[in-house]
Parts: structure tokens; C-alpha cells; sequence
């Protein structure tokens, strides 16, 4: 919704090339003093289903969380990125299964259109790092209750020295988390030992994983994502700390995953070097990461747009469809 500075009006088109193609509409919307977001969709779906517009919702989430769904009544179809949610949704929200399509992963989808090489060298071009070397993706993890300062710097630190004792020759890229603060991490990497690590915040982490040969974190939704893309995971944690279940994904008790121990520099180097120095091994991995991932994911393969308007072309004879007497 953006103001039209002008009419006094409030505008929503679709962004999305594809949602564009479909609808050839967009609504006009009175713009209230006291307008809610919630009365806000309210709104957009009257006037779309007034218009005879498809009304789709998009998930971003993998999993069910904290947040439900009260927009869910207002729209023809939810639109979700894997099964696993589809079956939360249907299980726990009481969704009919037929109003759920499960269309896969945009940005992991986008990344998937552009030629590895080419993906490659534009990440190389742009982060400084070699693209003949072996490129990893280390995942920063933002402080909280669950995860301390002191195992912050400690996973730092046993990467930091586990590059060093490894001998694949990997060269980092250090992806900030979107909560971290970018000038704290950049200096507390400089005092930890990465003085001139590529560090990014913004670039986007699915060409990051599409482009790397590992990735490395302690526990995360980008593990799945990453996997989903065919870039292997070393998870580096706390040694007797779980991080499987509730709201995370139990990758490594399924061995979806590589794993090394926060504080055993050696054994994330012996970790690393499996990954990209023994290909039968990590073949293997890949293997057990792609099975993992389509659970949340629906593969990654580049058609999800012919999905979406297969969906929307489904909806729209839905619409023409005389009502059973």
C-alpha cells in the first residue's frame, strides 16, 4: 500500500511479475486516518472478488509458528513454500487441503534460474573472494537467551582456527544476521581473527548458498534453505546443547547435516575437509540434505511460476463454474 499523494488515495498493484500477468488489475482504496492492515485486506478482497481477481496469500514460513493465520478467510487459496506446512495448516488451523498449493521458495527459485557459473562469479565479483577456491557461507547467530556472547565468540573462534588447520583452502563469506548490529559484527570479527573477511548483510542468502560449496551455522531456517539449493551444512554447537525441535528443525539428530563441536577447531576441520574434499562424502550429504529439505521445500527446479498460474488459472475456473444444485 503506498500513498498516491495526489488523489489522496492508496494504491496496491502487484509487484510480482507473474501475480502481474494474471490479474491485469489493481484496486483503489479510500485512505483512512484509522485504517488497519486487517481492514486493509478486508478491503483488497472485496473489491477483488467484486472484480472477479483471483485472491491468493503467500507464506514465507517453513513451519507453523507463534503466528496464525486470520487472514486465511478473505482469500481463494494460501499459497505455502513445502508440504510440511501445508499438513500444519490443514492439521492445527482446520484448512481445507484443496485451498492450500504448495508453489515452492521465490528467492530460492530465483536463484535456481541463474547458471551456477555465472551465479558464481557475479558473488565473486561483488564479496571479493576467488571463485576457483572452495567458498563457504558462514551464518552469524545473533545473541539472545539461547545463544550467549561467550558462544558467539566461541563459534567464531573455532571456525576462525578450524580454517586454518584444514586443508581444503576454503575462503569465508560472513553473512550477518538481519537482528545483528553490521559495524558490531565487522569489528568483533576483526578482534576474533577475520580482520578482512567478506562480511554482507544484505546480499541475498539464497544466491549466497547457490553459489557456495558449504555452508556453515549453528542451527537455522537457512540450513533447510541451504540444503534445498544442493550446499551442504556444517553445523558448529555447543557439545550436549540440543537444538533440534519446537520451532527449529532436527537436522542434525537426523544426520541431514555435517557436525562439529563449538571449541574442537580439529573437528570442524576434519568436518570441513570431508565436505569438500571427499566427494563420495559429500555426495552423500548432499544427498541427505535434499531429502531433509523437501519436507519444508518443494524442490528447487525453476518452474514455480508455472505453478502459481496454474493455480491461478485453477481458481479462475473455480469462479466460472455453475454451483452444484
Amino acid at each position: 500500500i503506498r500513498r498516491d499523494p495526489d488523489s489522496g488515495f492508496a494504491q496496491t498493484r502487484a509487484k510480482w511479475g507473474p501475480l502481474r500477468r494474471a490479474s491485469h488489475s489493481w484496486v483503489r482504496l479510500p485512505l483512512e486516518r484509522a485504517i488497519t492492515p486487517p481492514a486493509v485486506v478486508d478491503r483488497v478482497a472485496a473489491i477483488a472478488e467484486q472484480r472477479g481477481i483471483p485472491r491468493v496469500l503467500f507464506s514465507g514460513a517453513l513451519m507453523l509458528g507463534r503466528d496464525q493465520y486470520p487472514f486465511f478467510d478473505v482469500a481463494d487459496r494460501m499459497l505455502v513454500i513445502g508440504d510440511h506446512l501445508k499438513g500444519q495448516l490443514m492439521g492445527e488451523e482446520k484448512i481445507k487441503p484443496e485451498r492450500i498449493s504448495v508453489v515452492g521458495d521465490p528467492r530460492s527459485n530465483a536463484a535456481r534460474l541463474v547458471p551456477r557459473a555465472e551465479l558464481r562469479r557475479a558473488v565473486a565479483d561483488t564479496l571479493g573472494v576467488d571463485p576457483a577456491r572452495p567458498v563457504l557461507v558462514f551464518a552469524s547467530k545473533y545473541v539472545s537467551f539461547l545463544f550467549s556472547a561467550e558462544e558467539k565468540e566461541a563459534y567464531y573462534r573455532t571456525v576462525i582456527d578450524g580454517l586454518r588447520r584444514s586443508g581444503s583452502g576454503a575462503q569465508v563469506i560472513l553473512k550477518v544476521h538481519p537482528n545483528e548490529n553490521l559495524a558490531l559484527v565487522r569489528e568483533q570479527a576483526r578482534q576474533w581473527g577475520w580482520p578482512d573477511v567478506p562480511v554482507t548483510q544484505e546480499y541475498d542468502i539464497h544466491r549466497l548458498f547457490a553459489a557456495a560449496d558449504a555452508a556453515v551455522m549453528v542451527t537455522s531456517m537457512a540450513g533447510v534453505e541451504a540444503m534445498a539449493l544442493g550446499c551442504p551444512v556444517i553445523a558448529v554447537q555447543m557439545a550436549g546443547k540440543d537444538y533440534d525441535g519446537g520451532y527449529m528443525f532436527p537436522y542434525v539428530r537426523e544426520g541431514a547435516v555435517e557436525r562439529a563441536d563449538i571449541g574442537d577447531a580439529q573437528g570442524f576441520a576434519r568436518a570441513l575437509d570431508r565436505v569438500l574434499l571427499d566427494d563420495r562424502a559429500r555426495a552423500l550429504l548432499v544427498k541427505r540434505g535434499f531429502d531433509f529439505a523437501e519436507r519444508y521445500i518443494h524442490p528447487v527446479d525453476g518452474a514455480l511460476a508455472s505453478r502459481f498460474l496454474a493455480v491461478v488459472d485453477e481458481i479462475r475456473r473455480e469462479r466460472t463454474q455453475e454451483p452444484t444444485p
